[in-house]
């Protein structure tokens, strides 16, 4: 969990499922959002060792929501933005993110 804590970004989530899921490299790296089920608490895994599909679970680790929210709020304070972000934050940028590529995409298929 330390090496886990120590790497960041896609990287640490990579690490995370090859440890939390026991997923191979491969099947980490090919990952789509469509092969997480998390319903049945599953994770598709495609062209694996053998080149095999397989079904592996999903870790059932908890992290209880004022954990995560002490977490974030570190994190915040270390990256000095004085801005009030919240855990929703994440979800308008993306959306925010999304609509100014599609919008971008959209412009450069009409020249």
């Amino acid at each position: 969990m330390l090496i886990i804590s120590n790497l960041s970004g896609k990287y640490q989530i990579i690490a995370s499922l090859l440890f939390g899921a026991g997923l191979r490299i491969n099947e980490a790296l090919r990952l789509r959002i469509k092969d997480i089920d998390f319903y049945n608490k599953s994770i598709f895994g495609f062209c694996g060792k053998g080149n095999k599909d397989r079904y592996t679970l999903i870790c059932r680790h908890h992290i209880h929501e004022t954990a995560f929210r002490k977490q974030h709020r570190q994190a915040v304070k270390k990256s000095a933005i004085h801005k009030r972000v919240t855990a929703h934050t994440f979800r308008y940028t993306f959306a925010t993110s999304y609509c100014a590529l599609a919008l971008t995409l959209e412009r450069f298929k009409n020249r």
